[in-house]
């Protein structure tokens, strides 16, 4: 990990521990209510914690899902019910919790984490939606094989379409067009 990714994870965990020392104090100072999405915040921030400390590769992902999680309500680190639009507290006898909201002052966070930290977050969200580079390999040898396949068993006149129109198929398609030309090719030449 970067220092300017490390510090700035570690800034990021100091001022949501002030929040949630804050609203400890508030709690026991001035009879507050603590909803179980604060709970499940404070064991977040305490497993995320850890991991900083340890430094876990998954670290700067935690802080990620912290502030995910917190911009939409399902954690929290306030007392005071920060959304747009309406998110009640619910309460069921000693059991309080907030609905799902969008909170704006984590969001806003969010943003401004993923805009300094700008790579390792464009990263983390290539690796999110394409998946790791052996998984990308894997699922391109299984695109190959079933292009291979396909183009090799069709008749000679679909296969002279797929050739004159190879520019409408998917690259792994057109490397499979390629592969089975130059093996029609080698069975001409012997």
């Amino acid at each position: 990990m970067r220092k300017r990714t490390k510090y700035l994870n570690i800034t990021v965990l100091v001022a949501t521990g002030i929040l949630l020392l804050r609203s400890s104090y508030l709690h026991f100072a001035d009879d507050c209510t603590l909803t179980i999405n604060f709970y499940v915040g404070v064991l977040c921030w305490i497993a995320t914690v850890f991991l900083v400390l340890k430094k876990h590769k998954t670290a700067k992902v935690c802080v990620i899902i912290l502030f995910v999680l917190s911009g939409f309500n399902i954690i929290s680190f306030t007392v005071e019910n920060i959304a747009i639009g309406t998110s009640t507290i619910y309460s069921f006898g000693d059991i309080n919790y907030i609905l799902p909201g969008v909170n704006p002052l984590f969001l806003f966070s969010f943003v401004i984490y993923v805009l300094i930290d700008k790579a390792n977050s464009m990263a983390l969200y290539k690796r999110a939606m394409n998946g790791t580079l052996p998984e990308m390999q894997e699922e391109y040898k299984k695109e190959a094989m079933f292009y291979y396949e396909k183009f090799k068993n069709c008749t000679d006149e679909e296969f002279r379409y797929a050739v004159k129109n190879i520019k409408q198929y998917p690259k792994v398609a057109q490397d499979a067009i390629s592969i089975v030309i130059a093996q029609k090719e080698e069975m001409k030449n012997i």
